[in-house]
């Protein structure tokens, strides 16, 4: 894209015409080049890989959605062995069949997947794209528990990135790196070293704007420019079309998954934190009730504060003012894990009209 410092304005209209130029013209051009110039936020969709054992064609009519829809920047996929067939393989399968969709991992880790793994396959995944084609690293959430295991303490999982992030392959399109990470000091540390940052902690302007000096006081610690780094929220929206019984049981899992996992949002926001449970249940992909012993009001209040707004337009001025906050990039995810993307596109393209 070119600037005003590429080339005069005088250059757009031909240099025989510098003479005529009125002043109303000039104020017109320099106008609708300092719009073009400036980076609007960018909206993905998230769409979840085949169900377990299901036929990953659903995956491909789900991203081949996205074709055509100039709103949708993006797809974000997530990686969790035992909810979906492998994030790798499908990938392996759909990226190729369309080169021309900008592909994000969000996010994989490195306890179930060895560094030099993903460092493999992501190269491959790079080259068989024409888009931008990114992974996102995390120490391991709900894909490590669901197994038994501990999600990578964090000065294991820094080894573990900078190893991954030096044996990229010269010979392949670079790979863009993100780490996924709702922690201050790991959001610090990824301001310093990662293309971006993926958090997912709600919407709350206050909160959100405390991750983005994070991830700033980061970057400048570590000499960079904090604006290189792109910060990247993970947002969840409500099917409109979905029963309201079914969102209220939804919802109190969700707010049952932030107490277990995030509690210290939920603090911040001064709600109320539900006792945990006994054993690891992943209550954010589950579809079972497990009777939690949650308040209808708080989580109401949950709803209200960590969803994104129902109507589009008070959804775009939400996005605009995160956007001046830092935020650069959203994805969306419905609130059925396993939702196609259709309503999540059909949102944006809402936010888009009515921003």
């Amino acid at each position: 894209m070119h600037s005003r410092r590429d080339f005069g304005w005088t250059d757009l209209l031909g240099s025989q015409h510098k003479e005529r130029v009125q002043p109303w013209l000039v104020v017109f051009v320099v106008r609708a080049l300092e719009y073009v110039e400036r980076q609007a936020m960018r909206l993905h969709v998230r769409v979840a890989p085949p169900p377990l054992g299901a036929d990953d064609a659903v995956f491909g009519e789900s991203v081949a959605k996205v074709v055509g829809h100039d709103a949708v920047a993006g797809v974000f996929i997530s990686d969790s062995p035992r909810l979906w067939n492998d994030t790798l393989l499908t990938l392996a399968k759909w990226v190729p069949r369309y080169p021309e969709i900008p592909f994000t991992i969000a996010a994989t880790n490195f306890v179930m997947r060895h560094w030099a793994v993903v460092r493999n396959s992501a190269d491959i995944l790079a080259d068989a794209s024409n888009a931008e084609f990114r992974v996102g690293v995390a120490r391991g959430d709900s894909a490590v528990r669901d197994v038994g295991l501990k999600p990578q303490p964090i000065s294991e999982f820094i080894n573990s990135f900078e190893q991954f992030v030096g044996a990229a392959g010269e010979d392949h399109r670079a790979t863009p790196t993100l780490i996924a990470t709702n922690g201050p000091k790991l959001m610090r540390y990824a301001g310093g070293h990662a293309d971006g940052v993926i958090v997912q902690i709600g919407v709350e302007e206050g909160i959100v704007k405390e991750a983005v000096d994070h991830i700033r006081a980061g970057a400048e610690e570590a000499g960079r420019d904090p604006s290189e780094v792109s910060i990247i929220l993970s947002t969840l929206f409500i099917d409109p079309d979905y029963d309201e019984a079914v969102v209220e049981q939804i919802m109190a899992r969700k707010y049952g998954a932030i107490s277990q996992r995030d509690p210290q949002i939920l603090q911040k926001m001064g709600i109320p934190v539900l006792p945990p449970l006994e054993g690891y249940v992943d209550l954010a992909h589950t579809d079972e009730d497990h009777d939690l012993p949650a308040d209808p009001g708080a989580v109401r209040e949950f709803r209200e504060r960590y969803f994104i707004p129902g109507a589009p337009a008070d959804a775009a001025a939400l996005f605009r003012r995160l956007e001046q906050i830092g935020i650069t990039e959203a994805y969306l995810m419905d609130l059925g894990h396993n939702a196609p993307p259709d309503a999540a596109i059909g949102f944006i393209e809402d936010m888009v009209t009515a921003g």
